[in-house]
């Protein structure tokens, strides 16, 4: 279980409608909302004892995309700040 200020990076990869092609909409600017995708897996992260609570997540990047080329789903990475710190003090040596 992760403790302390955590980091969450999510990309959702959503089916492209076989209606509109990548030129007419390059981005799924449609529901769902990115905020309640985030909110989901925020939810289910504490549900499955990832961190205590989603409350922990001090940094947030999220965005959603069509799957064009990937699997639908989603892409999370939950890092500590403790880890990026000791990241950014690796590369500035």
């Amino acid at each position: 279980m992760v403790s302390g200020p955590v980091e969450l990076e999510i990309v959702f990869y959503l089916d492209r409608p076989s209606s509109v092609s990548a030129k007419k909409r390059p981005y799924p600017v449609v529901p769902p909302d990115v905020d309640k995708l985030v909110r989901g897996v925020g939810d289910a992260l504490s549900d499955a004892g990832v961190w205590d609570d989603d409350s922990q997540v001090v940094k947030l990047v999220a965005f959603k995309r069509y799957a064009d080329g990937h699997d639908t789903g989603a892409f999370i990475q939950v890092s500590t700040l403790a880890e990026k710190l000791t990241e950014k003090s690796t590369e500035t040596r």
